[in-house]
């Protein structure tokens, strides 16, 4: 008679057990071991000639307090990676013992799910790397003895049980949120090899969602780290790009009946078939390893900007010879926030490093903070990681910039993360994720001018940046900086710096050097001061009305800064804390302006370093015949050369200023002019939007309007398109014009972006970066960090330019043989500057 009873049983049981079933199915080995055998383990000899009982004996209930538990997973890999090349099974049977006491062990170990660092984790010191660097050998090991028939000679070890030793990691894993984390690289990974061991497809989408995630909402669209600190960019792109990433994920294919799956946000896909990650992500990961490793300064060291190690080595020391490439020539990193105008090539280039990047997690409070390195060294250094002095080389007051009101810019810690939407134990929880949101303030600074090259002119260069978003706890009415590097001649370039500031009484503009010893020395006399700036102790002081100058002297080399006062400066030199490798002091200069809130206060300087003599003779103020705010200028004396830049910060087309330049009147009503004579003669004017009227020098009118308009939509290669390129609602002239320049463009929510024009056809503008971001219904949708959606219209300028160079000209538009001043449209309804 058939017992109802235990059928009914028996049914409900194979019931339960056939999802197991299904999801245990698997073929193995998945990945196809080395041929070489090569231990992971590096007292891998000291294992192979235990007894089993002496194998079991290193694995116990302790979790990470017993450093074995997670040594003897490399210990497993390594057993089954020796069978697979001699054959000899006892490497098998050895390796599955150790598979079989962690899964006897490991529901016993401590689980403290917390937050403190050393407390909560089974596998490594830190658990985004538990799966990723440690228990993964696990899984890498059973793939490779499942089908060796271990399990089938030996009754009392289970290929289930260890099945559901993996499945129990990987829930408790997964009770921890998915850090965008600098120390997340290998994470996904970890989740992939354990997904594929599993043969859980849910869990395979979730690791491809996550490196996905992580590649694109935690990077920048020109390849920045969000943090962009050189050496947690280094910790997490190195891993993100590890070939083991295409060792595991790629071939990797949904199972045939895997069709209802939802994906998880816009990071997922509904179905992955024979996942190729270079197929998918090559142009992302292109772009991230030419961003770390093709942007060294001249010395081939990265350039010291957020919490970037100092010279010559990391903090930790760890990795301090990586080979780094000197940037081949100039650069703007709009989407993270960083500009590089740079002369000459390899260790004899200068460079000239503008950051304004977000203030967030490893952070300085530096917004428009000045590198520069010349003649074998950084001049005006950078402020490293000395953990010691942490706070303070955070410090606004420790940057090369203004400080205004003696207060900290904005700053605030963020990091993205969710909690995981889907585990083997609940299956999926959620279908939308929210991602934290990002601060307020100093999260993004505005370029507002990026030109290095028209028409093969590449002897002026001109990068300006609104930074007043930094101090919007003043708030700052203007905080803004334009520094033009020009060549001298084949081997000697000068650099110039003008800072605008506004909206506070007390303003302080700061300067330190690199990461060499110096000495400031300055040209006169000054007298001792007392007190403090931050950590800077005062020590010398003097007053200037007019033009002051100081040494900056290092071993073979001097870097010469010249300060044209407009006004009543304090000058201050004392020392602090430096950032250092080796730490110690050094010195600091300040120079201090009081003003009214409502009054521009401007920092004129200009800077050379020179090895052995300076090419420059002397250097004077150019003011406008009619004083007005925010226009100056400056005259550079040379052996047989003479320049004269010009620069207004608030430009109108409509009014000109008027100069008086070699006894001629000069008139210019555009952003920024620089004019070169050599003897009596004018080797070259250019100049960037408006007009330009010399006729005392027979030179015709040099007209450089802008081009602006609005963004109709945004092509992407990475979104399928066949370019990068933006389509406006402007017919733009002559291709071959306006290549090489930057296009400008600008959100509704004021927020503006820089990409480097490859082309032009048309309406369209082809760009060399990748746009980053597309219209949807009228909004942006931003792609890459900081990403979310934001408000339209998107509009776009191009900066005019027209170059007068040894009697030919080059205009990106028409000359005009009217006699009268032609006029241009107004910068006012571009609204690029406020």
């Amino acid at each position: 008679m058939i017992n109802i009873k235990y059928i009914s049983v028996l049914v409900l049981c194979l019931l339960l057990f056939f999802p197991l079933a299904q999801l245990y199915s698997q073929s193995h080995p998945i990945w196809q071991p080395p041929d070489e055998f090569q231990a992971t383990s590096p007292n891998f000899g000291d294992y192979v000639d235990l007894t089993e009982t002496e194998l079991r004996n290193y694995i116990d209930t302790r979790g990470i307090q017993n450093s074995s538990n997670a040594d003897m997973a490399y210990v497993v890999y390594d057993f089954a990676a020796l069978y697979y090349i001699t054959g000899n099974m006892d490497y098998a049977y050895k390796s599955a013992v150790l598979l079989d006491e962690y899964a006897n062990v490991f529901s016993q170990w401590p689980r403290n799910i917390g937050v403190t660092r050393g407390y909560y984790m089974w596998w490594d010191d830190w658990y985004h790397r538990d799966l990723g660097w440690v228990a993964r050998y696990l899984p890498q090991g059973y793939d490779i003895i499942a089908n060796s028939g271990v399990y089938e000679q030996n009754a009392s070890m289970s290929k289930t049980k260890v099945l559901e030793l993996f499945r129990d990691i990987i829930n408790v894993d997964l009770q921890y949120p998915l850090f965008m984390f600098n120390s997340a690289g290998t994470r996904p990974l970890g989740l992939m090899i354990f997904a594929r061991v599993l043969n859980d497809p849910k869990l395979a989408h979730l690791a491809y969602w996550y490196y996905n995630k992580m590649l694109h909402e935690s990077y920048t669209y020109d390849g920045f780290w969000y943090e962009g600190a050189y050496d947690y960019m280094a910790i997490i792109t190195r891993a993100l790009l590890s070939s083991n990433y295409k060792k595991y994920f790629n071939g990797y294919t949904d199972p045939a009946d895997f069709t209802s799956h939802v994906p998880y946000e816009k990071w997922d896909t509904p179905r992955i078939e024979n996942l190729d990650m270079d197929e998918r992500f090559k142009l992302i990961h292109n772009r991230m390893d030419e961003t770390l490793w093709n942007s060294a300064m001249p010395n081939a060291t990265w350039p010291v900007i957020n919490e970037t190690s100092p010279y010559p080595i990391g903090y930790n020391g760890d990795n301090p010879n990586y080979i780094k490439n000197i940037l081949s020539g100039s650069k703007l990193y709009g989407g993270f926030g960083h500009a590089a105008l740079a002369s000459g090539s390899g260790p004899d280039q200068t460079q000239a490093r503008l950051d304004f990047s977000p203030a967030f997690s490893h952070y300085h409070r530096d917004a428009l903070h000045l590198i520069y390195f010349s003649k074998q060294y950084e001049t005006v250094g950078g402020t490293g990681y000395v953990y010691s002095n942490r706070v303070w080389n955070r410090s606004t007051l420790n940057q090369n910039l203004v400080v205004i009101d003696g207060t900290e810019q904005t700053a605030d810690y963020w990091t993205d993360f969710v909690d995981s939407p889907y585990t083997p134990e609940n299956g999926r929880t959620v279908t939308e994720l929210e991602s934290v949101d990002f601060p307020e303030t100093n999260i993004h600074n505005n370029i507002v001018l990026f030109e290095t090259e028209f028409q093969n002119f590449n002897k002026v260069q001109i990068v300006e940046v609104d930074a007043a978003n930094a101090y919007q706890n003043i708030p700052a009415r203007t905080y803004q900086r334009m520094l033009s590097m020009i060549d001298i001649d084949e081997t000697h370039s000068y650099l110039i710096d003008f800072f605008y500031s506004k909206g506070g009484t007390q303003y302080d503009w700061m300067l330190h050097g690199g990461h060499h010893d110096y000495q400031i020395e300055p040209a006169s006399n000054m007298h001792s001061a007392s007190g403090s700036f931050g950590r800077i102790s005062l020590e010398k002081q003097t007053s200037s009305f007019s033009k002051w100058q100081a040494d900056l002297v290092y071993g073979s080399a001097t870097h010469r800064l010249t300060l044209l006062n407009n006004g009543q400066t304090e000058i201050f030199t004392g020392s602090a804390p430096g950032s250092r490798q080796n730490e110690g002091s050094q010195q600091y200069l300040i120079a201090r302006k009081s003003a009214s809130a409502n009054e521009m206060t401007g920092y004129y300087a200009v800077h050379q370093t020179f090895d052995q003599s300076s090419a420059i003779q002397s250097i004077n103020p150019l003011a406008p015949v009619i004083k007005k705010e925010g226009v100056y200028g400056v005259q550079i004396n040379m052996a047989g050369k003479t320049d004269y830049i010009i620069h207004s910060l608030n430009p109108n087309v409509d009014t000109f200023n008027q100069f008086i330049i070699n006894n001629q009147k000069l008139e210019f009503n555009g952003k920024f002019l620089h004019l070169r004579f050599t003897g009596n003669k004018i080797e070259w004017i250019y100049s960037l939007d408006g007009t330009v009227m010399f006729p005392g020098h027979n030179i015709p009118f040099l007209k450089a309007n802008a081009f602006h308009g609005n963004v109709l939509d945004v092509l992407r290669r990475e979104g399928g398109d066949s370019m990068n390129a933006f389509v406006t609602d402007v017919e733009l002239p002559n291709n071959a014009l306006l290549v090489g320049k930057t296009v400008i463009v600008k959100w509704g929510n004021g927020w503006t972006w820089g990409y480097k024009i490859q082309s032009v056809n048309g309406n369209v503008i082809t760009t060399i970066e990748e746009p980053g971001f597309n219209i949807n219904q009228g909004q942006v949708e931003m792609h890459y960090c900081p990403a979310g959606t934001y408000p339209g219209p998107v509009t776009f300028y191009i900066t005019g330019s027209s170059l007068y160079n040894n009697g030919k000209i080059t205009t990106t538009n028409p000359i005009s043989s009217d006699t009268t001043p032609p006029k241009t449209p107004s910068l006012k309804s571009i609204n690029i500057v406020e």
